[in-house]
């Protein structure tokens, strides 16, 4: 964290997952000095890769679409820089033990060799246009100090002062850290965001299922992807699955423990595919508190010349990751302008 060429204006942005980091790039590329802090080890947030030994799953975000015509060139780029590439899934919907097949018109891609390349190159290209970017820094306190905003870490030290702040948070977090300073903001932050229980489960030999990602009804599962079958993935002898549990069943068992959940997934799978399963190699599970916003704003993004504060997210237009780009890209270029 410098303190170089001072008489830029300067933007702190709390969190860094897909928002963030392309709003970030924006103000960076507009000459802004920006710094991009997220409490979690890794950055992306739900655009993430968990490793467990030689396997990996795209636990959180499962791919992305793109419809509007800035994202879609951005994924084309991501292609051309073999950072993406098109998941072309047999996909289906499961209902009560009854496969119906979902026709290919919609193109999904996924990052290669996981999701989480996709938040490592958005962190690339930030720092390239001059962005710095911290994992493992938690925010605690926000503060106005003569027109300027002082942050304060979880262990009280100083994180330095800025003209703007950013929150590219989910819209509860983004509420807390503006409450007392920016209330303009923190009030429009009104979306619930839904809970989801993720298993990650490993199988010796695959599947006989005529399927590789499945939207479920009327269980306790609402997603599951066999990610072996994500193209640009690692040659594994292991073949993975991910499960996504429906936001009613999450909230739920929220606090029910790991193996016990990913248990109960597992078994949701094989009644809602109807077929039984061998023994796992590997079980496990993730729980994401804050996954899916409810009902997303309309608007996307928030932010207010009075207290020069801002939020950004997927809450923010749409729950996807290209609402999320969409949202801190605007968000960037909007305060790019003013600067």
């Amino acid at each position: 964290m410098t303190s170089r060429h001072l008489s830029r204006p300067s933007v702190a942005i709390v969190g860094a997952g897909v928002a963030g980091l392309v709003c970030a790039q924006r103000l960076a590329e507009a000459g802004a000095r920006v710094l991009v802090l997220d409490r979690d080890r890794h950055i992306g947030g739900r655009l993430a890769t968990r490793r467990a030994g030689a396997l990996q799953f795209d636990h959180g975000a499962q791919y992305f679409t793109a419809r509007e015509p800035a994202f879609a060139a951005q994924a084309a780029l991501w292609t051309r820089k073999g950072v993406a590439a098109e998941w072309h899934a047999r996909m289906a919907i499961l209902e009560q033990g009854r496969m119906i097949p979902v026709p290919g018109s919609i193109r999904r891609w996924v990052g290669v060799p996981g999701m989480g390349a996709i938040a490592r190159v958005l962190a690339d290209d930030a720092r390239q246009a001059g962005a710095e970017v911290h994992a493992g820094v938690e925010v605690a306190a926000a503060l106005r100090e003569h027109d300027r905003w002082k942050l304060t870490s979880a262990e009280g030290l100083s994180l330095g002062t800025y003209d703007f702040l950013v929150a590219a948070l989910p819209a509860p977090q983004a509420a807390a850290l503006l409450a007392q300073h920016a209330p303009d903001i923190a009030e429009r932050c009104t979306v619930d965001m839904l809970p989801c229980w993720a298993a990650m489960v490993a199988f010796e030999t695959p599947l006989h299922v005529s399927f590789d990602g499945a939207f479920v009804r009327g269980a306790p599962l609402s997603w599951v992807a066999r990610d072996t079958s994500k193209p640009g993935r690692p040659a594994r002898e292991a073949e993975t699955w991910v499960m996504h549990a429906a936001p009613e069943w999450s909230a739920a068992h929220l606090d029910a423990p790991h193996d016990a959940v990913a248990a109960s997934l597992l078994a949701a799978f094989c009644n809602a595919a109807d077929t039984d399963v061998p023994p796992p190699s590997y079980l496990g599970a993730h729980r994401w508190r804050l996954a899916l916003p409810d009902e997303p704003l309309p608007d996307r993004y928030l932010f207010s010349s009075e207290t020069r504060a801002a939020a950004c997210g997927d809450w923010c237009g749409g729950p996807r990751v290209e609402g999320a780009w969409v949202s801190g890209s605007l968000l960037g270029e909007h305060m790019a302008a003013l600067l």
